[in-house]
């Protein structure tokens, strides 16, 4: 923390935050030339750079962190593998896959490691895509005693959905499952918003609910 100041703040605004790559997203009951000259009025004299930061795609390297707390009961587990950027066609691949393994209650995490063997408070996999990169992280809230035992649930879980195609009927489910999700996801204006500079930024097109 005694290398992050002020000035490298001001200078990363000052080369990367100009108008070329600003994206200014809106939904709801608006008008749009009064969108245009508040846009106008705060953003017209940002200084015009165009410069963008440096592409550096992450490289994963696998490695165990362990932080013990006195206080707490509970062990938590975090499991991570690489995965496709947000642009990557195997995107929606990723998607299902993520649903079927841990993405709600009907999942193979919760139902085998939570509902049939007790062993965990709450298990789950998350999928997070990015511009240049992506991650799919598994989570577990265990006890001491259990974290073992958990781990080795969560390894099999993956080597299962490796080895063995997903059966259609769960694979059916996962599909209704998140085109649900994403209908109810869109319901607020922020979400609305957020899926239309998602679109922009990334395929410059714009995508109906239809396809």
């Amino acid at each position: 923390m005694k290398k992050f100041h002020r000035e490298m703040i001001h200078g990363y605004y000052s080369r990367y935050y100009s108008p070329s790559n600003i994206v200014i997203t809106a939904a709801g009951n608006l008008n749009h030339e009064r969108l245009v000259d508040l846009a106008r009025e705060h953003f017209e004299d940002l200084r015009v750079s165009g410069a963008l930061p440096p592409a550096q795609v992450p490289v994963p390297h696998a490695r165990l962190v362990f932080k013990n707390k006195v206080s707490l009961e509970q062990t938590h587990l975090y499991m991570g593998v690489p995965a496709y950027p947000f642009p990557h066609e195997l995107r929606f691949a990723c998607y299902v896959l993520n649903t079927v393994l841990g993405g709600g209650m009907s999942s193979r995490l919760f139902q085998n490691i939570r509902e049939k063997q007790g062993l965990a408070y709450s298990v789950y996999s998350d999928l997070s895509m990015y511009r240049d990169t992506g991650c799919m992280a598994i989570y577990a809230g265990t006890s001491i005693e259990s974290a073992g035992k958990v781990v080795e649930c969560i390894i099999k879980e993956l080597r299962e959905i490796k080895e063995n195609l997903v059966p259609a009927e769960e694979l059916r489910r996962a599909k209704d499952h998140l085109k649900g999700s994403f209908m109810l996801g869109l319901e607020s204006t922020s979400s609305r918003m957020g899926n239309l500079v998602r679109q922009e930024l990334y395929f410059q097109r714009f995508f109906s609910i239809n396809g």
